[in-house]
């Protein structure tokens, strides 16, 4: 049985998701997920088929906080600012390109039309973001789009100074509890870049994402949970890493690498993708699919024109 051998070249950094279904067609994607806050470009070829796993809900929960934008400690007495940072808001933050809305964005783009997504922020309040407010069918190419264009992150981070996970968590179990139907599992996927905090006389929150986490395991609502690290505090997510004791904690080590990320926790969620981040001895993405695999799409993701090369059994 011949092997068709695909080899990428890709600059910067390279994701290919391969999806795999009893099927003998092959339709090959490039989608690309621009550096900043603009949405992934796409590029389809039309093919009827009938959707590869049953579909899917995800409510995107996503850390708004002013560490992210922002050089933290925020000062006394005046607002904060960006970098360069100095005393006395030395820690840069976490994500300024806002790649964590990219990430939302691709987590869009690779979903199945008749996936439903919705994406909610959490700083010191929690509130749903554009379209994906609720609830959403991902849809064709042109709903995904719409849906993709309406995901954009704050302008003004200055009343966005603490980390309201349980608020977040709260949109996210009412959104899925409106929405359930038989035959559709359910997700959370849940991102922060600390611990959480509260303004005085808001209470623990400890308690309450305890209580939360336990809600949605009992509905049958997997969580994922994703820490970004922060190039100057590193990686603190202890609270995260207690109440996910089985060590299912995601690490982001930089922002850029959040799109793996996602992508990787997208596999687990739909089992019959695959993600081949690896590269061979010169640099590129190589991988080996033959027909029994029944292979019906080939998605490429970089950044903006990091696709240099593509080759099939040595041909462009």
């Amino acid at each position: 049985m011949k092997a068709a051998i695909w080899a990428i070249v890709l600059v910067v950094f390279g994701l290919v998701i391969s999806i795999w279904l009893a099927s003998p067609t092959l339709r090959a994607a490039s989608r690309m997920a621009e550096a900043a806050s603009i949405a992934p470009q796409l590029v389809e070829q039309p093919v009827v088929t009938a959707a590869p796993t049953q579909p899917i809900d995800v409510v995107v929960v996503l850390d708004d906080s002013g560490s992210m934008a922002t050089c933290w400690p925020w000062p006394q007495g005046s607002p904060p600012f960006e970098p360069p940072c100095r005393f006395p808001s030395e820690n840069p933050p976490s994500d300024p390109e806002e790649l964590r809305y990219s990430a939302a964005r691709l987590l869009l783009q690779l979903a199945d039309d008749d996936d439903r997504m919705a994406v909610v922020r959490f700083d010191t309040i929690a509130e749903g973001v554009g379209a994906l407010g609720t609830l959403q069918r991902v849809g064709d190419g042109a709903n995904r789009s719409q849906l993709a264009a309406s995901l954009q992150p704050p302008t003004d981070y200055l009343p966005r100074g603490y980390t309201r996970i349980d608020l977040g968590l709260e949109q996210a179990i009412n959104l899925l509890d409106a929405a359930r139907e038989p035959g559709r599992n359910q997700y959370v996927l849940l991102l922060t870049d600390g611990e959480p905090t509260s303004p005085a006389g808001a209470g623990g929150q400890r308690e309450r994402i305890t209580a939360q986490l336990e809600t949605l395991r009992n509905a049958g609502v997997l969580v994922f949970p994703v820490v970004l690290c922060n190039a100057s505090a590193g990686c603190p997510a202890e609270f995260l890493r207690e109440v996910f004791a089985d060590g299912s904690v995601n690490e982001a080590g930089t922002a850029q690498d959040l799109l793996q990320v996602f992508s990787e926790i997208l596999t687990r969620m739909k089992p019959d993708r695959s993600l081949i981040a690896g590269r061979n001895s010169a640099g590129a993405l190589e991988f080996v699919t033959r027909a029994p695999h029944g292979v019906q799409s080939v998605v490429f993701v970089t950044p903006h024109g990091g696709l240099a090369g593509l080759s099939r059994d040595g041909s462009p």
